[in-house]
């Protein structure tokens, strides 16, 4: 009789903190201003160009190789269910900002976060191959 009334508490106990718990929004910080470099990985990288978040547009020289002004982005958001599990997560880094463009085509999109992620050269450009 001892195990069960302790199931049944610990049952309540469950039931009860579902019930009084939910979700969890969580604001993440904002990114400041940013100079990120680039360089485009394709045979003739100055037919390209960058267009960056607000218009600005950046020809893409010879070499492939150009610095972007990445502009600072607002907070974002994290939500937890009962404060453990992440369900989603809206950090301004995972917006796309930055689009690689070829004959008024854009070829390529990337955030912050996706930008980052690129394989990096040896004078620490990040390396957008075949956009």
């Amino acid at each position: 009789m001892g195990t069960v009334r302790q199931l049944f508490g610990m049952i309540g106990a469950g039931v009860f903190f579902i019930l009084t718990s939910g979700c969890v929004n969580v604001m993440r910080p904002g990114s400041l201003p940013s100079q990120e470099k680039l360089r485009i990985g394709a045979d003739h990288p100055e037919r390209f160009e960058v267009m960056v978040q607000e218009g600005r547009t950046c020809s893409v020289p010879p070499d492939g190789r150009i610095v972007i002004d990445a502009p600072a982005l607002a907070h974002g958001c994290t939500t937890y269910l009962f404060g453990v599990v992440k369900v989603a997560d809206s950090s301004s880094r995972n917006i796309p900002i930055v689009r690689v463009v070829k004959n008024g085509k854009t070829r390529r999109t990337l955030s912050l976060s996706q930008l980052t992620s690129l394989p990096v050269d040896s004078d620490g450009y990040y390396v957008v191959r075949n956009p």
